[in-house]
């Protein structure tokens, strides 16, 4: 993830480097381009591609902009060397459907139960003002819808929260009430 307005930077570019040194697929989230001037953009574009392009990286930039490419692109992503960059914003929803559309299209390696009990690891909790808690991280089984009923936990006394599911605000995170 790498802010349109900021460019690559702190834990973002830390995070490249662990990738590349672990050999790892990588893809790139341009954000905030809603609110990005054009030659702020361009500069963050050009400074990604160039970090990319290096003899310490050596990937090949591939920017998705339509589902055609976006399709391709997941095909082949089993090159070490290809790197899709999506351009988003998250408050208008620009091009998240691609993100998703990418991820889902990805073959999945390891075991996951649809119709086992929902089960969603949290990484890190937000408090946002107005809005409510938002939690991050990974679901491990199961499905959830918006309105659903979920138990959280447990706590450091062994005990479960109940509370409801509003909405995905993003692909890894949930809104919760």
């Amino acid at each position: 993830m790498v802010a349109a307005n900021n460019g690559l930077i702190g834990m973002s570019k830390e995070h490249l480097g662990i990738a590349v040194a672990l050999n790892v697929p990588i893809m790139v989230v341009i954000t905030k381009i809603d609110i990005c001037p054009p030659q702020i953009l361009e500069q963050t574009i050009n400074q990604i591609t160039r970090i990319l392009k290096s003899p310490g990286a050596r990937k090949i930039p591939v920017f998705i902009k339509n589902r055609e490419e976006c399709i391709n692109t997941a095909t082949q992503f089993v090159s070490q060397r290809i790197c899709p960059i999506f351009q988003v914003s998250n408050v208008t929803g620009e091009n998240l459907d691609l993100v998703r559309e990418f991820l889902n299209i990805l073959p999945h390696y390891g075991h996951y139960d649809a119709e086992a009990p929902f089960e969603f690891h949290i990484n890190d909790t937000f408090s946002v003002p107005f809005v409510g808690t938002v939690v991050s991280g990974i679901i491990k089984s199961g499905v959830v819808h918006a309105g659903d009923t979920i138990l959280i936990g447990p706590d450091s006394l062994g005990q479960f929260t109940t509370t409801r599911y509003v909405n995905f605000k993003s692909i890894s995170t949930a809104l919760l009430t």
